[in-house]
């Protein structure tokens, strides 16, 4: 028989028994609280790996660094010391500044001058190797290479020319019997050297060939035919035996500076038809225009980097 319960009944106070269930009820439903993220352990659980990353790279920096240095001391002959190729392009241009302006060179800093990149080598002139032009060259402001000989029509009318212009004139023409004795130091430079490349048919052709006051190449020196190679100027007939492509046939007469081995002019047979004798003063006139615009680019070139470094 089943009893209800009546409203006095539900106000009875719980039980320790009833109590007691429900806190094991209330234990059941509670939820455990996690670990701190800021513990000892997971702070060094995330730092180990940042710390082997760092390794690692530290050692592949000084390997990279091993290896580089032994390949400068492999380029460098085996010293341990970098070679510096830059050095050369800096006493270079220097050198070639000390031809214009007289004075002793600057050895300029190589970050200075690493945009000049010179193809001569340091300290020479580009016809320093023809010895046969070394008096020539050092004792004229201009040299006149004439490329002609006996035997060729077109080269009488140019030959007659600068007889008639320059021979027995002392003051302008460096003549042979002065290149040993005469000092270019002391005395100032001459004007003018004619020098005579021939393509002659032999020694005596030559020799009756040549005018007063010209120097010439010696017919059996090799380096006759290395002028012609070098500038590309031959007869027809030798085209066949010296094996280069010509750029000039004879005659050519072409202008050179004494000082910086530079071409003024190839065009001296045309020159010397339309100028005659006054054909001197208008190569002397081209001279001066050319050192002025290497002087121009010279100094424009250093003012990109001012006040260039003394070492």
């Amino acid at each position: 028989m089943i009893q209800r319960r009546g409203k006095a009944d539900l106000e009875l106070p719980l039980t320790s028994a009833d109590t007691s269930n429900n806190a094991d009820d209330s234990k059941g439903t509670t939820k455990k609280k996690p670990k701190r993220a800021d513990s000892p352990a997971l702070l060094l659980e995330a730092i180990i790996p940042t710390i082997i990353v760092v390794f690692g790279l530290l050692g592949l920096s000084h390997f990279i660094r091993k290896r580089r240095h032994h390949h400068h001391h492999h380029h460098s002959g085996g010293t341990g010391q970098h070679v510096n190729t830059k050095n050369a392009f800096g006493d270079h241009l220097a050198h070639h500044h000390a031809h214009h302006h007289g004075h002793e060179p600057r050895r300029i800093h190589p970050l200075d001058g690493e945009r000049h990149l010179h193809k001569a080598a340091e300290n020479e002139l580009p016809l320093a190797k023809f010895s046969t032009l070394s008096h020539a060259l050092g004792k004229a402001d201009i040299v006149g290479l004439y490329f002609a000989a006996s035997w060729c029509r077109m080269s009488a009318p140019i030959t007659e020319a600068l007889d008639e212009a320059f021979s027995g004139k002392r003051n302008t023409l460096l003549y042979p019997d002065e290149v040993e004795t005469y000092d270019a130091d002391a005395e100032g430079r001459k004007p003018l050297s004619i020098v005579y490349v021939s393509s002659d048919g032999s020694v005596d052709e030559m020799t009756e060939y040549i005018r007063g006051g010209w120097l010439s190449v010696p017919y059996e020196s090799i380096e006759r035919t290395e002028l012609k190679k070098h500038f590309r100027v031959c007869a027809k007939r030798e085209l066949e035996e010296l094996g280069f492509e010509r750029k000039f046939e004879i005659p050519t007469l072409i202008l050179i500076d004494g000082k910086t081995h530079g071409v003024i002019s190839t065009n001296g047979v045309e020159d010397i038809k339309e100028y005659g004798d006054k054909a001197l003063q208008h190569w002397l006139g081209m001279k001066s225009l050319i050192g002025g615009l290497e002087d121009k680019y010279e100094d424009e070139a250093l003012r990109d980097n001012p006040e260039p470094r003394i070492v």
